[in-house]
């Protein structure tokens, strides 16, 4: 090879890997996420019995989202599927129907978005569809529970709108629970 080629070759990836590395990567219009998938439906039953008798996550659960516009139940379940944990830990699906901005309609169940992994066992990478936190844009942002482990804090909004987030409804976790730990009963 000539040596042109090897410094076109090393700048192409160099340039690749600054690209993916970017938190700006992958910003789109659209209500495209990043994953295809059709989920069985949403069982509210099944959910919370699951949420009561199965070893969950302090990420698992019903939420309230809550901001100036917005203010609907999610469901926040674990992905068990291999070839989409890799990455993405938890799905967020709408817990009941509901309808934003006049003109959008989330049915119940409908996947809204993903939670990806973060390097912190509190921190999470969430991807959320259109409509939901803003009107036309995929929504990217890095989320953190806080330290009572009742409160999602959506970083970004909270920058832009001021207080937005999450608020555990269900369950409700005991105070005796270690902080960071799998909870089984």
């Amino acid at each position: 090879m000539h040596r042109g080629m090897i410094y076109s070759f090393i700048g192409v990836v160099i340039l690749l890997s600054i690209v993916s590395c970017s938190p700006y990567y992958g910003v789109t219009k659209g209500y495209k996420l990043p994953l295809i998938e059709f989920p069985e439906p949403l069982d509210k039953e099944r959910f919370v019995a699951y949420l009561d008798t199965a070893a969950v996550d302090d990420w698992e659960g019903v939420w309230l989202l809550v901001g100036p516009e917005q203010h609907c139940f999610m469901a926040i379940e674990r992905i068990n599927d291999m070839n989409h944990s890799v990455y993405y830990s938890h799905r967020i699906r709408m817990w009941s129907a509901v309808s934003y901005y006049q003109d959008m309609f989330f049915e119940q169940g409908e996947v809204l978005g993903y939670l990806g992994q973060g390097l912190y066992e509190d921190t999470k990478n969430m991807t959320m569809k259109a409509g939901i936190l803003t009107r036309y844009d995929l929504y990217k942002s890095v989320v953190r529970l806080d330290k009572t482990r009742k409160h999602i804090l959506i970083e970004a909004a909270y920058k832009n709108k001021g207080e937005v987030g999450m608020r555990r409804i269900y369950p409700i976790r005991s105070v005796e629970e270690d902080e960071y730990k799998v909870r089984y009963l």
